[in-house]
């Protein structure tokens, strides 16, 4: 059940704005773009209840890795249910960064959730991210290593494991790098993983690594011609 206390928390900051676009200009089309964008996020999470087969599946005293928490949704609908014990909320973009944190802030469970400014993959590291405008939600990972783009920190996702406890489950929604980041091998405390998969070199990637690391393919499906949504439990 959807905690009817926090959508009333989330979409309260939401709804004047939306009204705002209809009523009064827009400064500029990023503050537009953001509005916007932060209405689809809270209707993917909470209304159509995107992650519910993750959420579904839960065992007691989980961590849950976040990968591409973006502006921190994603973690607040994971951090509402009782058998989750901590959310770890990653987001590598410095815009959404900075949004995540300010509403993980203002959220009545902030106490389960830790965001961190960090990139997930197999390796540790630094790269550079393109980003086509500073103020932007999300980031398009596969302009990796253009100019003029940030450089952001990676880690690899065994040292996130490592530094939990208990069950771990996975939402990974990393626009293209979920080519990379299930190539290691797994702790086996990692029982669920609800991946996010852009075009089908990564999908079959994303799919076999996997495989090799004991999961069992429970979903796997189209959401678009390129990107669809993968389940899978071991």
């Amino acid at each position: 059940m959807i905690n009817r206390e926090l959508l009333v928390h989330l979409y309260s900051p939401i709804r004047p704005n939306l009204k705002n676009i209809i009523l009064h200009p827009i400064r500029t089309i990023d503050r537009m773009e953001q509005i916007y964008s932060e209405w689809l996020l809270f209707t993917d999470r909470f209304m159509m209840q995107e992650y519910w087969w993750l959420a579904s599946h839960m065992q007691k005293n989980t961590t849950v890795i976040d990968l591409g928490a973006n502006i921190g949704d994603s973690s607040i609908y994971f951090a509402q249910f009782q058998n989750v014990r901590r959310v770890i909320a990653c987001e590598p973009s410095p815009f959404a960064y900075s949004e995540l944190v300010k509403k993980v802030e203002k959220c009545p469970l902030k106490a389960k959730i830790k965001p961190i400014n960090v990139a997930v993959s197999n390796y540790h590291g630094k790269t550079e991210l393109s980003l086509f405008r500073k103020n932007v939600i999300g980031l398009n990972a596969l302009s990796e290593g253009d100019r003029g783009g940030i450089k952001v920190r990676i880690l690899p996702l065994a040292t996130l494991i490592d530094k939990t406890s208990g069950p771990i489950a996975i939402k990974c929604d990393i626009e293209g790098g979920e080519e990379l980041i299930f190539r290691e091998p797994m702790n086996k405390r990692v029982y669920g993983v609800m991946l996010e998969w852009h075009k089908q070199p990564r999908r079959i990637a994303a799919r076999r690594d996997l495989e090799a690391n004991g999961f069992s393919i429970k979903k796997d499906y189209n959401v678009s011609v390129n990107g669809g949504i993968m389940c899978a439990e071991r």
